[in-house]
């Protein structure tokens, strides 16, 4: 990865950017967290580009002589720290562009210029990994199946019901109901279903939960089941309780914060699911939104696209307005919103380059969640448009 630095000089300290702009600027329309106060750095602004595996946020300010290197956070499927050494270079100009012993050197560089650029760069930036920086292509974003929508199935017979979706050619399966109990589903521990998936060759795409599993109580339980499963995506699936007020919401984001930082060193990711009533309004602006402005950016969107449509939300801005902060995402054709449609044309397109998303699951069933005809209607469609 390459990039140009931005070092402007002041009479106190010496500012680092990626994007040139001065930091006041720069704050402006730039996502921000500050992931790198435990290093000493002072953290003024952060730049967001989209790629792979979700935005990264470059904390770009350093104080005068800091020598060697910093910490980038990465918020999408995970957060994680990565090691990033700047070496200077005497070759540097100054802002108006000639060349100088001591000024600061302003390489102006686009966000475009900043994805494409290489390995070349005005400082040398080391990773001590590969950085990814391409968007999702649609086949980088695996399928998988929210079993709630198959539950008459599941609940006579969970082998048979996996072994199905497995060979119409999902990816992985999503749970629910999850209440912090030891078993996971009826007589099912978290083995006895991680057995089920390996031998369909499934993957578990995430747990729908309820509020309690999350508890103080259960938290331990809860990581613990989805460790077995090999699951990183535990969603609360609804919390209407807590959705119907500012303070209300507070308390709800307070929770998620927490239970996100305790579940953080197992590389797992809380989040919460939508419905309908999550898009009441309070004050001008949905539920939704109220909420997560005051959850962790690593606290997960898990956008459902017909419970926003039904509820008079708008899906499409919740995922420009959040970005990065979907990983997994319910899609279900709504009236005239098909998977064919421009709508969901656009919500594919923002799945693939900033959101983030790594699942797409479907959430389309029969009749009291029997029969499998929607489900492979729903995935053959996906197939014919390249998903």
């Amino acid at each position: 990865m390459g990039a140009s630095w931005n070092h402007r000089q002041k009479p106190a300290e010496t500012e680092t950017a990626v994007c040139g702009a001065p930091a006041a600027a720069a704050r402006r329309g730039h996502a921000f967290w500050d992931h790198s106060a435990t290093l000493g750095i002072r953290t003024c602004c952060g730049w967001s580009f989209g790629h792979s595996r979700g935005p990264v946020v470059v904390p770009r300010c350093a104080p005068a002589g800091f020598p060697v290197a910093f910490t980038i956070a990465i918020w999408q499927g995970r957060v994680e720290t990565w090691r990033v050494t700047i070496r200077s270079r005497s070759d540097r100009t100054n802002i108006y562009g000639r060349k100088t012993a001591n000024a600061s050197s302003l390489m102006q560089n686009t966000r475009r210029r900043f994805i494409k650029s290489a390995l070349g760069c005005s400082i040398g930036m080391t990773l001590s990994r590969t950085l990814p920086l391409a968007a999702n292509p649609a086949k980088a974003i695996s399928i998988g199946f929210q079993l709630y929508t198959v539950r008459g199935e599941f609940s006579r017979n969970a082998p048979e019901t996996l072994k199905t979706l497995g060979r119409l050619g999902y990816q992985g399966v999503e749970f629910w109901g999850y209440g912090g109990t030891p078993n996971v589903y009826q007589e099912y521990s978290a083995a006895d279903l991680r057995k089920l998936l390996d031998a369909t060759g499934l993957k578990c795409c995430g747990m729908h939960l309820e509020l309690k599993a999350l508890s103080k109580e259960n938290r331990q339980r809860t990581i613990e089941n989805n460790r077995g499963l090999g699951n990183e995506y535990l969603n609360v699936a609804a919390a209407k309780d807590k959705m119907g007020s500012v303070d209300a919401i507070a308390e709800l984001a307070a929770l998620l914060n927490e239970a996100a930082a305790e579940c953080r060193p197992h590389k797992m990711k809380v989040g919460y699911h939508a419905h309908p009533f999550d898009f009441a309004t309070i004050d001008g602006r949905f539920a939704w939104e109220i909420l997560f402005s005051q959850t962790l950016p690593e606290v997960s969107m898990q956008m459902d696209v017909g419970n926003c449509l039904a509820g008079n939300g708008d899906p499409i801005a919740m995922l420009k307005k959040f970005p990065g902060r979907t990983p997994t995402i319910h899609i279900k054709e709504h009236q005239d919103k098909s998977f064919e449609s421009d709508f969901y044309k656009e919500v594919f397109r923002l799945c693939e380059t900033t959101s983030g998303t790594r699942w797409y699951i479907v959430e389309m069933g029969g009749p009291e969640g029997n029969g499998f005809d929607v489900p492979r209607e729903a995935l053959a469609k996906l197939h014919k448009l390249g998903k």
